[in-house]
């Protein structure tokens, strides 16, 4: 049986905790401070970071909302939610994958990725999210330098599956 990493945004009891300060086209990292399995200790929640076993092989899933107040920027430029996971700050480690608008939620935004790998010792691996997008609060005002990451459970998370050989 695998060992289980399940790290969020948010507290079990539904007080919602956004992230903001996301800088306008600027990768920053995911703060997943929360967890709810962290079988092996391999999360820790003081850097959110992944600190895999040298050697096994892992799956990291993780999912990223994008507040509904995701606004594309001025110039009829699409926007674009885009997340990645680096291994020991490394940019180009793992790759990035872009993301979507969900049907219904227009202002809304959202990324998913899977990667698998096996790292060596006291590697680590972190979760940045990345957009061209403006945030706008609920009557208009542009704040062109944050965009918010939900703090909804569901909607912010990582999991991880470690595998013994």
């Amino acid at each position: 049986m695998p060992s289980q990493v399940w790290v969020h945004r948010d507290s079990l009891d539904g007080n919602q905790r956004h992230q903001t300060g996301l800088v306008h086209n600027a990768y920053t990292q995911v703060v997943l401070d929360k967890m709810f399995l962290n079988e092996g200790g391999y999360w820790d929640v003081t850097t959110s970071r992944f600190y895999p076993p040298a050697g096994k092989a892992f799956i990291l899933f993780t999912n990223i909302w994008y507040r509904e107040n995701f606004q594309s920027p001025a110039g009829g430029q699409t926007a674009n939610p885009t997340i990645k996971f680096t291994v020991n700050g490394d940019y180009l480690s793992l790759g990035a994958v872009p993301g979507w608008t969900p049907a219904g939620f227009p202002a809304t935004a959202g990324a998913f990725m899977a990667t698998c790998g096996r790292l060596n010792e006291g590697d680590w691996v972190q979760l940045l999210a990345w957009s061209n997008s403006k945030n706008y609060d609920p009557v208009g005002n542009p704040a062109p330098t944050d965009v918010m990451i939900d703090g909804r459970y569901e909607h912010t998370w990582l999991k991880a599956l470690i595998f013994d050989d």
